[in-house]
């Protein structure tokens, strides 16, 4: 390919000098040239996926272990869901005995407030 590809330019400038009558060379360094910017590009394009690729690669173990993480706590939460509906209940029942003590304080401290203000008088 390199090979074709200088000819093509060797002949393009034959033809530059035919047209325009200004020189131009091509030389054996420019065909070395060639080489060594391909192997540049080459170089940096395998950098370049092979970072995608260990990136790729980061986020897929990065998944894997979400899903084994969510595996985990989804089984958790399945064996702790009577615990948590009868910690509920028990939860209700104490709202419900706070609710009457507090009924129960609210009537002392009107019937104590009535007393401090027969006292006071």
């Amino acid at each position: 390919m390199f090979k074709i590809m200088h000819q093509s330019v060797e002949d393009k400038v034959d033809e530059f000098r035919e047209q325009m009558r200004r020189i131009s060379y091509v030389t054996p360094t420019s065909y070395l040239e060639l080489l060594s910017m391909y192997k540049k590009v080459l170089k940096d394009k395998r950098n370049e996926v092979g970072k995608a690729r260990n990136r790729l690669a980061r986020g897929l173990d990065v998944l894997k272990e979400a899903s084994i993480e969510v595996d985990k706590l989804r089984t958790k939460l399945t064996a702790d869901a009577p615990i948590l509906e009868k910690t509920q209940v028990e939860v209700q029942a104490t709202k419900k005995v706070i609710a009457e003590k507090t009924k129960q304080a609210e009537a002392v401290k009107a019937v104590v407030s009535v007393e401090e203000e027969d006292a006071m008088k």
